[in-house]
């Protein structure tokens, strides 16, 4: 957030690698590059997800957040729908418009339709 892309990327190698590329390392990673308007390394990362996915469970709403990075409005539409039929609890927190990284789902007319489903009530709440 603070512009500092390269050390960012950099700190952010140690925790990919500390944590066996753990979803959040690679969608901070993500928002890092589309930050910085490194789209295609941003996609990438996006794309070493989608392929996890075959053979190990990524939370939606994280996906939906690092597919939005990628600028995947599509992807991110349909992962954040997939999060609220689920009840992802990455949301409660991922999804909230303090979060920086939830500005480009909010920018989405599919993702507002969805917070508008959720209602803001029960579902964010418990």
């Amino acid at each position: 957030m603070s512009g500092e892309y390269e050390e960012s990327v950099a700190v952010g190698e140690l925790a990919l690698g500390m944590s066996g590329r753990h979803s959040w390392a690679l969608l901070f990673r993500a928002l890092t590059f589309a930050d910085w308007g490194k789209s295609v390394a941003a996609d990438a990362v996006y794309r070493e997800m989608l392929a996890r996915t075959q053979h190990q469970y990524l939370p939606p709403g994280v996906l939906a957040l690092t597919a939005a990075a990628a600028a995947r409005q599509d992807d991110a539409v349909r992962h954040a729908r997939e999060a609220f039929e689920t009840r992802d609890p990455h949301c409660q927190f991922f999804w909230s418009k303090g979060f920086h990284a939830s500005a480009r789902l909010y920018a989405y007319q599919g993702f507002r339709e969805i917070i508008a489903l959720m209602g803001r009530s029960a579902w964010l709440e418990n």
